[in-house]
């Protein structure tokens, strides 16, 4: 059976939370007392005796439905959803609403056996008249399941029931959202406290959810690391917008940079070892001792935090920034970001335990799909904070930028922003850059990495690479450090240390290269679009979901150099189309 709605265009939309709550003071039209949804819900016509869907005839219904009014269909439509549940029940309730309103406009008249039987005392009936009388009369009573036996022991339902519009609206919120009972003793004591009023509430839930609470409980982030990195710098993103109204406290397994960063902002940092025999051990007493109601674990390597919030039973977000195949999960783990605590089994276990996951992207999702519950996983796209950024833009002079970093106005400074690894492909930017000034003849054009960190073998080797790159072109390739402050700006190519304060040398740059080989969704790119500069992006993973080729920048092939310079050349002799493309 088709539900007759689809006659109609009118939109049926989920509503938060917060904006259920606040159906006690919104102006929702009063439901009439004639309407039959609030009748016999689970009525079955005929018959003396509980039927399964597919047993009953709806046949002389169905036209009695179709010769119905829009009005009328929407006035029965209305009020069932403000009722309806996902359950079985659910949507015996949606068809028999349908099938209710079509038997009254036929004139049937069902039994007291039936009306007892399928509504398993939600509807009081006096028993002494008809019940084709009392059908625009019944009301529903307090027995649904998720409220208890409130007043099913009563003569008949409570006298406010029928008396008062609110109650009524907050009962239907009630049933709608499935509270427990001591969800609604605790929605009742506030409405009922002296001190309520409804002009004192916000309009919005998330004007609601934004009012400082001190009995929110303390969430703990644990980080990966605290080196600076793109992943890192999202927690603080995060506990930023979060200190003033949610109560924080940070974990790492071991030291960094990024520590103080997070204790500028007034924020407990505690560094527990993750290889130490004691670790989930101490990491219990900690959570305790701090009251810790919900834990934010921030990359794939925190796999071990989610599968603790499991055990415990305690709520909590994962935040996915990695985009490693189903199949290569140990390679990555192991090989690339040298994890010794991991492997592809706990990784896949976590998954399967989480119970809120967030991803940056869909083409993100996507790749784990399978490993996770279907309702666990979320697309949220990675966020900027605007405001810092474009306070920075309108309160720096480029011109004095630029010169503080060595390069003048007549340089065409290319910028490439990340930790220096493999997987950035800065040897393949390097490649472009020194074929653009030796056989493009771009003599103005200077290369400027920022990002390298001497902590990982294969990482120091990996930047050895891009000197041999320079070296083979006959460029000049030094790092920052080394330089005085007369020969800053001078070298083709300067690769810098990793930075705190970035800002700068987005409003230095002419472009931006985010050429890597594997990747989610960098803030490198949703940045340099703050700043107005062109990006040059390789076509993988999730990036084609924030920039469009030929719009704010161009697609590349991963590892093709010939490409990226191909690209920058284009944007290097036209700066009408990089003003365009920024």
């Amino acid at each position: 059976l088709i539900s007759p709605i689809s006659r109609t265009s009118v939109p049926i939309s989920p509503i938060s939370v917060c904006q259920r709550l606040s159906v006690l003071t919104c102006s929702m039209a009063p439901v009439k007392s004639g309407n039959s949804w609030k009748n016999l819900l689970l009525l079955s016509s005929g018959n003396e005796r509980l039927l399964d869907e597919e047993d009953i005839d709806f046949g002389s219904d169905v036209y009695a439905l179709a010769e119905s009014s829009t009005d009328e269909l929407l006035s029965s439509w209305k009020v069932f959803t403000a009722l309806k549940d996902e359950s079985y029940d659910g949507r015996r309730l949606e068809n028999a609403a349908w099938r209710l309103h079509a038997m009254q406009k036929l004139g049937k008249t069902p039994s007291f056996q039936a009306a007892s039987q399928v509504t398993q005392g939600r509807c009081a009936f006096n028993k002494q008249a008809p019940i084709s009388v009392q059908l625009d009369d019944a009301h529903l009573s307090h027995t649904h399941a998720d409220l208890g036996k409130a007043v099913a022991d009563s003569d008949g339902p409570h006298p406010m029931l029928d008396d008062s519009w609110a109650a009524k609206h907050l009962l239907g919120v009630c049933l709608k959202n499935k509270l427990s009972n001591d969800a609604i003793e605790e929605v009742l004591q506030v409405i009922q406290h002296v001190d309520f009023r409804p002009s004192d509430l916000p309009s919005t839930p998330e004007q609601l959810r934004a009012l400082p609470h001190n009995q929110r409980p303390v969430c703990a982030i644990f980080t990966h690391s605290l080196e600076r990195n793109g992943a890192n710098n999202f927690c603080l993103y995060i506990a930023r917008l979060l200190r003033h109204n949610q109560p924080l406290t940070i974990f790492s397994p071991k030291k960094g940079p990024m520590q103080e960063d997070f204790e500028k902002l007034g924020l407990e940092v505690t560094i527990m070892d993750t290889t130490s025999p004691k670790f989930l051990e101490d990491l219990s007493s900690a959570l305790l001792k701090r009251r810790v109601g919900l834990l934010l674990a921030n990359t794939i390597m925190r796999c071990d935090i989610i599968l603790m919030a499991a055990e415990l039973q305690m709520p909590s977000v994962w935040v996915i920034h990695e985009s490693w195949p189903q199949d290569q999960l140990d390679h990555y783990a192991k090989e690339v970001f040298m994890c010794k605590d991991i492997d592809a089994a706990v990784i896949r276990k976590a998954f399967a335990a989480a119970g809120t996951i967030v991803f940056p992207s869909d083409m993100q999702r996507d790749l784990y799909n399978g490993m996770f519950k279907p309702q666990a996983g979320l697309t949220i796209y990675n966020g900027i904070p605007l405001q810092q950024l474009d306070a920075f833009k309108h309160t720096q002079d480029r011109r004095q930028v630029r010169a503080a970093l060595g390069y003048t106005n007549q340089d065409f400074l290319v910028l490439h922003l990340g930790t220096v690894c493999s997987r950035k492909g800065q040897v393949f930017s390097a490649k472009a850059c020194a074929k653009l000034i030796t056989e493009n003849k771009c003599t103005n054009l200077k290369q400027l990495i920022v990002g390298a960190r001497y902590i990982r073998e294969h990482e120091i080797k990996y930047i050895d690479q891009i000197f041999d790159v320079a070296a083979s072109y006959g460029l000049s390739c030094r790092r920052w450090e080394e330089l005085s402050e007369d020969e800053a700006g001078k070298p083709d190519i300067t690769i810098m240390d990793i930075q705190a304060a970035v800002l700068r040398f987005y409003m230095a740059a002419d472009v931006v290269l985010v050429p890597s080989l594997n990747e989610v969704l960098p803030l490198v790119i949703c940045e340099s679009m703050a700043f107005e500069r062109p990006v040059v992006c390789s076509n993988i993973d999730a990036i084609p979901e924030a920039l469009s080729d030929g719009v704010e920048g161009f697609l590349v092939p991963p590892g093709n150099a010939d490409a990226i310079r191909d690209a920058v050349l284009r944007l290097y002799q036209s700066p009408e189309l990089s003003k365009q493309m920024g």
